[in-house]
């Protein structure tokens, strides 16, 4: 029987499919409970057939953001009355699946850096580990912003191995081929003086990496933040407007880029933003294929 506090959780999976089983596994290991019936009830919707949220964002793929919404729509059906997406990059379509359900959408952006505000200090510089859309499109760095935090993306080269690390646990499975092409990202993002980073793909947490950093990772906090909501013990963070528009209130993605990188990111090299994941993938070497 279900607490008069405890809310059931839905959890909208399948980006990738590792990383909701990896999620599901916390929300279970960060329940407190004695038996079976102390835990929190959770139905999950796990389609890893939702299109390529990237190639969407780049002009090259179908929208994801009906098959988002079917599946957050499914859920509520279901007996869900709140939703978390452990993935980073889907977020950028937030504002439309909260807006097809009546139940609370937790957003991973808005609760990582939620959490890392209650332990850095204003003005504090934090590097950012993502997919190059995440980064390019300002995801972390407007909502750090807001909270009165600095979001730094790794330069062009140790983004391109940031992109290659993710593809291995994705393609591969390789772990550890992954934390070896971090680990100089974060040596990296360290020289510059930062000492804290996000993990902001729900695979990144995945790999054993070696690190004098504070990880932030967003796969634990949004597990975190899942299990104290459907406790009763916390209310999701509310993202504010810039950091969550709709996509269809977003003038350009060009525009959006720009403010990403007025807010401290460095440069990216000419092109839309299509082209310059394009170029990255060729510098990584990799497939195009595996997107968050």
């Amino acid at each position: 029987m279900i607490s008069p506090v405890e809310k059931v959780v839905g959890v909208l999976g399948g980006m990738g499919p590792e990383a909701t089983a990896v999620f599901l596994h916390r929300l279970v290991q960060l329940t407190d409970a004695r038996y079976d019936q102390d835990h929190l009830k959770i139905v999950v919707v796990n389609n890893p057939k939702i299109p390529d949220r990237v190639a969407h964002i780049t002009g090259s793929g179908t929208s994801p953001v009906p098959a988002l919404v079917e599946a957050a729509q499914d859920l509520v059906r279901l007996g869900a009355e709140i939703i978390a997406i452990p993935c980073n990059t889907a977020h950028y379509f937030w504002r439309e699946v909260q807006d097809s359900v009546p139940v609370p959408v937790l957003n991973i952006i808005t609760e990582t850096v939620a959490a890392i505000a209650e332990q850095l200090e204003t003005g504090s510089k934090v590097g950012i580990l993502s997919t190059r859309a995440t980064a390019d499109l300002g995801l972390y760095q407007v909502t750090l912003e807001t909270f009165g935090l600095a979001g730094i993306c790794p330069d062009a080269a140790h983004q391109a191995n940031v992109t290659k690390a993710i593809d291995r646990i994705k393609q591969e499975g390789d772990r550890q081929e992954a934390a070896s092409l971090l680990e100089p990202c974060l040596v990296h993002l360290q020289a510059q003086g930062i000492r804290a980073a996000i993990f902001g793909c729900t695979e990144l947490g995945l790999a054993p990496l070696r690190t004098d950093l504070q990880i932030f990772d967003s796969l634990e906090l949004l597990a975190r933040k899942t299990v104290a909501t459907g406790q009763g013990t916390a209310v999701p963070a509310e993202p504010s407007s810039e950091a969550s528009p709709r996509t269809d209130e977003v003038p350009s993605l060009e525009a959006r880029i720009s403010k990403s990188q007025a807010r401290g990111k460095p440069q990216a090299q000419k092109g839309n933003i299509g082209n310059r994941i394009r170029d990255e993938e060729r510098l990584s070497g990799d497939h195009p294929a595996t997107r968050i």
